[in-house]
């Protein structure tokens, strides 16, 4: 175990958290499975509807919050992208950092994606093929929303995120008042709904560089301002 992850450790212990190394065990491939055309934090360009096998977790971290909710903190190697290159050309690898809190209750699957994140590329390709399909339906304003993120929020927000669900009256759930607020305070991060759990993501610095108590914080403060009975 490096010193890092021996100083996280033991600042999880004396909060009175868990630590495991890898996590072995969590099994999130068969936990999380993400409509194909959804961003979420395994995503890799545009494939992949969720963790593999052979997605590594590190540095896992569960325990519960303030509220009582139980919750798990990882960090994960992340390529960015193809085209996303360090030295002698190899891909790069940033530390994405992921805390989720589980709710107990069903919820409607949103994602809120900081654009800083997407795989511009991909999603230049779908905007154009959704700008298509909107010249044969009527109903085509509802389907490019769908397909490109919901108008939903101030033009700040939306110029930092793309909103992604089915209906925009579950996107508007998601986004709570205290909520946009805690985003718009940091832009880099992530946001999304699934099954009964709600996760927050960043990427932050280079082999496990940036995953700290601090980030876990953080990133459970964005959790904890969704309400989930609005």
């Amino acid at each position: 175990m490096s010193k890092r992850s021996t100083q996280l450790a033991d600042e999880a212990a004396r909060r009175g958290w868990r630590n495991s190394a890898t996590g072995e065990g969590l099994r999130l491939h068969d936990r999380w499975k993400w409509p194909v055309r959804f961003e979420h934090p395994f995503r890799y360009g545009s494939r992949g509807t969720g963790p593999t096998r052979r997605d590594r977790t590190l540095d896992v971290i569960s325990g519960s919050t303030r509220a009582g909710q139980t919750f798990l903190a990882f960090w994960t190697p992340h390529l960015a992208s193809a085209a996303a290159t360090g030295q002698g050309g190899l891909p790069t690898m940033p530390t994405r950092c992921v805390a989720c809190v589980t709710t107990g209750t069903s919820l409607p699957t949103v994602t809120v994606v900081s654009r800083g994140g997407l795989a511009r590329p991909y999603m230049a390709k779908l905007a154009q093929w959704a700008a298509r399909r909107a010249q044969r339906y009527a109903d085509s304003g509802e389907m490019v929303q769908r397909l490109n993120g919901w108008d939903v929020g101030s033009e700040e927000l939306r110029r930092h995120y793309k909103i992604e669900a089915d209906e925009r009256q579950q996107a508007e759930w998601l986004l709570g008042p205290d909520t946009r607020e805690r985003l718009l305070a940091d832009p880099s991060v992530s946001l999304c709904s699934i099954g009964t759990d709600i996760l927050a993501w960043c990427d932050r610095g280079y082999g496990g560089d940036g995953f700290d108590i601090a980030m876990v914080e953080a990133l459970l403060g964005v959790l904890q301002t969704v309400e989930l009975h609005r």
